[in-house]
């Protein structure tokens, strides 16, 4: 929509994208026309963590969180540098061990690398086994 079209139109008339592409054209006519409003996820979303928080057992995790601070605090606050760089050594073998009891593996936390989100395992995994032309 133009902008001198919107400018015309009583405030209360206009809708909020209509109202944003006014305020950007005012800026820079070459600017895209404003996204529409957040209105929600959607139905399938694939953006970020996504648990369903029904199966969330919050009081064991609080409480086993709250322990392994307690007890292992300091030496978790070093990221790499204080655990070598596949992470904290704990997490990695109470992983490993989780694995082999759950879904029949036979690894130890040798095996397991803690990353700093899904994006850098998938950054990761993409180095590894993406090559030029793929």
């Amino acid at each position: 929509m133009r902008s001198e079209w919107l400018a015309v139109q009583p405030k209360n008339q206009l809708k909020e994208t209509q109202t944003m592409t006014l305020i950007t054209s005012q800026f820079l006519d070459t600017l895209p026309a404003a996204v529409p409003p957040w209105s929600g996820y959607a139905r399938y979303n694939f953006v970020g963590g996504n648990i369903d928080p029904e199966t969330m057992a919050i009081a064991g995790l609080s409480e086993k969180a709250r322990d392994a601070v307690k007890k292992h605090g300091p030496s978790m606050a070093y990221y790499n540098m204080g655990n070598g760089p596949l992470g904290f050594k704990l997490f990695r073998d109470r992983i490993a061990d989780r694995m082999n009891r759950q879904r029949g593996m036979d690894v130890t936390g040798d095996h397991v690398l803690i990353t700093s989100g899904s994006s850098q395992g998938l950054d990761l995994l993409n180095l590894s086994f993406v090559t030029e032309g793929d």
